[in-house]
């Protein structure tokens, strides 16, 4: 059976929400979803990451492919997503700082739509990850 990007996206996060070690089965999700990550949706690609992170598996190719989808994605990712991969990528210690500069600059026009916990996600992260960019962190504290 060919799995959907949903599937993939849905197993992981299902497995990792239960806290079941399965590493074999991680990175058989993770070969499967590299090749489909043009394919998946905003939500996919959150709970992918978010997965992979709650279980701090840092397999790097695919959190690596993951941010950049999202980035292309950008007119269909919401701020709770955005916020997730920005927040596995800093806890999984992954991004580089152009990528983390990349999803903080997208992460502006989302400000308005950004709940209390994505914002706190996204500062955690530009922190862990030492970036510093002032027009994005200016606009989360007016928001709070």
């Amino acid at each position: 059976r060919d799995w959907t990007p949903r599937d993939l996206a849905n197993t992981a996060w299902a497995w990792a929400r239960l806290m079941k070690i399965d590493d074999p089965l991680f990175e058989a999700i993770a070969s499967a979803s590299l090749p489909k990550i043009p394919l998946m949706n905003q939500q996919d690609l959150s709970n992918t990451a978010w997965a992979y992170a709650k279980r701090e598996l840092q397999i790097a190719p695919l959190l690596q492919a993951i941010a950049p989808a999202a980035l292309h994605k950008r007119a269909s990712v919401d701020s709770r997503s955005l916020s997730l991969i920005a927040w596995a990528i800093s806890k999984l210690d992954i991004g580089d700082l152009p990528l983390m500069t990349a999803l903080a600059s997208s992460s502006m026009r989302l400000i308005t739509e950004a709940q209390p916990q994505g914002l706190a996600n996204t500062v955690w992260a530009l922190s862990i990850r030492l970036v510093k960019h002032s027009p994005l962190l200016d606009a989360i504290a007016a928001a709070s």
